[in-house]
């Protein structure tokens, strides 16, 4: 029997639709009104009320062996009640979750009482033949808040630095609903398979900014000859008045093949849209009277609002990069600006001047940091200031990520790329007698895929329509390494509420001062 790789969602939620996105799997929008066939469908994720013929529809495939993801309950044995959580933290034991170290809700979840995976809000049918998984987290809330918390970031063995980020980062999401696929298609005996996350299969994306944010000319040129020295491409994201007397001169010493960005005109955190839209006028034009057309913006502190969104909406950006919006994620388009968002680590170097971390300590953050990004399969995005930590930090930084299996882009290529992998799909089926898998994809786009089988990865660019399960050299997906520095972050230091008020405070009167 061949059988499409293919999810079917039953929705209307733009979150979940672009979760999916994110994800790249083949997905489409699947009503309901008529029979499910498991030969189109490998998978249904259901995530609005049904009425009494399509829900016997639903049911009529799970029966006939059909995997679904219910986003409901209403597919599940025993209750589900509404439970309101700050963060998830997965047992680092836990074979489909442990990989995770953090889910943030701070709102309201969904959990069902019998079940113990994520606090309950995951519920896995135990009948062996039944495909049936529950999901009761927010996604229908990723991307659609502008809530923001004061997060603590470090290692078990070095002093802890805060940064304000989204209150919702939306890869942890991902990693369960992929999780859940994963597991589903396992117990249908199928792969599941999905366009992957980088360009080369055999390296990570990876990407580094400057925000110029009050920098020398001196300290400019130092940065970008150092990142030249380990061929790393830099996105400059300019901080135009403060540069304004030397524009010229600064823009001669950025290198061809680096990226010229717009970060502000004024350095400054705005409350509402025209002064908004009147800062990133006047730096785009001060930017286009020396010959630059930038495409990105990235705001003053990654910060995020109704008021930056509504603005950015006026211009014609390819792409921003606000941590306020989302970090440490894989790339979404906001339903608020319209415009590609590009996530980044919220951490920089300087985060760790106003705690006095010593250089030890910013190294050792770094570098797991680094090495947690390989292990988890996620792009690398990391940004610095000129005037920011002590000498030879940021050297010290190149040289070690020169050192790395990296795809180094500017934020234009990275932007292009996920825009062109937007546009593809990953269409194929499995003969599940002899294994066969066929892809149908256009030969003149072909981008690396990832099939999962049994707890374990292959990614390739398929170059061949048709490839044999067993034929494919797999690897386990999560590294055993993964959840050894995961359960030792577990004991990472924090702060005490004193001192978290009291950085929150100074923050604020930093980023809002005359």
């Amino acid at each position: 029997m061949k059988r499409n790789i293919r999810i079917g969602y039953i929705g209307h939620n733009r979150s979940w639709e672009q979760l999916l996105g994110q994800i790249g799997g083949s997905w489409e929008r699947l009503n309901p009104d008529k029979p499910i066939s498991i030969a189109n469908y490998s998978s249904v994720v259901v995530d609005r009320e049904l009425s009494r013929s399509e829900q016997t529809h639903v049911e009529d495939y799970l029966q006939n062996r059909g995997a679904l993801l219910d986003a409901t309950g209403a597919f599940c044995t025993g209750s589900h009640h509404k439970t309101s959580l700050s963060a998830i933290y997965p047992d680092s034991g836990d074979s489909l979750f442990g990989h995770i170290e953090e889910i943030p809700v701070y709102g309201t979840a969904h959990a069902m009482g019998s079940s113990v995976l994520l606090d309950g809000t995951v519920w896995i049918d135990p009948s062996l033949n039944r495909y049936l998984a529950f999901c009761g987290l927010p996604v229908d809330r990723l991307w659609q808040e502008y809530k923001t918390i004061h997060k603590s970031f470090g290692t078990a063995s070095t002093a802890a630095t805060a940064e304000r980020t989204s209150a919702l980062q939306s890869h942890p999401y991902l990693e369960v609903i992929l999780s859940l696929l994963r597991n589903l298609h396992d117990q249908s005996g199928l792969p599941f398979i999905y366009k992957w996350w980088h360009p080369d299969p055999e390296k990570h994306a990876a990407t580094f900014r400057i925000d110029s944010d009050y920098g020398h000319l001196d300290s400019i040129t130092e940065l970008s000859e150092t990142a030249q020295q380990s061929q790393i491409p830099l996105t400059w994201f300019l901080h135009v008045e403060h540069h304004k007397n030397h524009l010229s001169q600064l823009i001669e010493t950025i290198p061809r093949a680096d990226e010229i960005a717009l970060h502000c005109y004024r350095h400054y955190e705005y409350q509402t849209e025209e002064q908004y839209r009147c800062d990133i006028l006047e730096g785009l034009t001060r930017l286009q009277q020396n010959g630059i057309q930038p495409t990105g913006y990235a705001a003053p502190y990654g910060s995020w609002s109704q008021a930056l969104a509504n603005a950015l909406s006026r211009f014609s950006f390819e792409y921003t990069s606000e941590f306020g919006y989302d970090y440490d994620s894989l790339p979404s388009v906001s339903p608020h600006s319209g415009v590609l968002q590009l996530p980044i680590h919220p951490v920089s170097i300087g985060s760790f001047r106003r705690f006095q971390s010593d250089t030890t300590d910013v190294q050792t953050y770094f570098n797991q940091i680094i090495e947690l990004k390989r292990l988890t399969h996620q792009p690398l995005h990391l940004y610095h200031h000129p005037n920011d930590g002590e000498p030879g930090q940021f050297a010290a930084l190149m040289t070690y990520l020169e050192a790395g299996n990296y795809d180094w882009m500017t934020y234009s290529g990275w932007s292009d790329w996920w825009k062109q992998r937007s546009t593809v799909t990953c269409q194929s089926n499995i003969d599940t007698d002899t294994g066969q898998i066929t892809f149908f994809n256009d030969d003149q786009l072909q981008f690396p895929v990832a099939i999962h089988h049994q707890n374990k990865c292959h990614v390739s660019v398929i170059s061949d329509r048709t490839v044999h399960l067993e034929e494919l050299p797999f690897r386990p997906y999560i590294d055993p390494t993964l959840k050894t520095i995961i359960n030792e972050r577990k004991s990472e230091p924090k702060f005490s509420w004193y001192r978290r008020k009291k950085d929150q405070w100074l923050t604020h009167l930093w980023r809002n001062r005359a």
